[in-house]
């Protein structure tokens, strides 16, 4: 009864934080910005069935920006997916029997930004582990007004073994990327009807960004 009662205070404020950090992390930029000159990105963050994490985000800041982002600090965020948990979190949107996906639809000051790590939250009993990429990534795409920015699927495959006495041990996941624009869009436009009709693709080739935490959708399925 500990552990389960852990793990929905921690989903409570988990979800609670993209609400406060605002108030304490001067640069952060909130989920729920809206302007007249706002642009949209659209991803979708996913884990197969045999990862099981409480939280998997994708942090960015701000290259450059035409938007007045009023901080000393650098303008920065988080693409999240937390699937639910006892009434809290995220749904996912869409799925199969080996994996679930959830559409992240967000608005944007405008403006020169980047993906530059992940951080995959695992909780267990009264404490959480976090994973990220030692090496900082870079993902760049650009929010243009009134246009919708696609930046790919990001499923998470998680990394498992076993310790000394043989009990399983989580690892942190890699993420397979790719272009789902079809079926992302579709649903991006049914959470939001007023979405922009002009959308520019900017999925990153896994290859050209150097890290073996973000692969191919075949090179991922190697993944244990």
């Amino acid at each position: 009864m500990g552990r389960v009662c852990a793990r929905a205070l921690f989903g409570a404020v988990l979800a609670a934080l993209f609400l406060l950090v605002g108030c304490v992390d001067k640069g952060f930029i909130r989920p729920d910005y809206q302007s007249a000159d706002a642009g949209v990105v659209v991803l979708g963050i996913g884990n197969t069935s045999k990862t099981s994490y409480n939280s998997y985000s994708l942090l960015f800041h701000v290259l450059s920006s035409n938007a007045s982002v009023t901080t000393a600090d650098e303008p920065h965020g988080q693409f999240a997916y937390i699937p639910k948990f006892m009434m809290l979190g995220d749904d996912p949107d869409y799925g199969t029997e080996t994996e679930s996906c959830y559409v992240v639809v967000r608005q944007l000051p405008p403006g020169q930004y980047e993906i530059y790590n992940f951080e995959i939250v695992k909780v267990e009993g009264p404490g959480q582990t976090k994973y990220f990429s030692p090496k900082p990534i870079s993902i760049p795409f650009t929010i243009r007004p009134h246009e919708v920015t696609y930046l790919g699927n990001y499923t998470a495959h998680g990394l498992h073994g076993r310790n000394l006495l043989g009990l399983p041990m989580y690892f942190g996941a890699v993420f397979a990327v790719e272009d789902r624009r079809a079926t992302e869009l579709e649903i991006a436009r049914r959470k939001d009807s007023s979405l922009p009709t002009d959308t520019e693709d900017e999925t990153p080739d896994p290859m050209q960004l150097h890290s073996p935490l973000f692969l191919t959708p075949e090179a991922a399925r190697y993944v244990k």
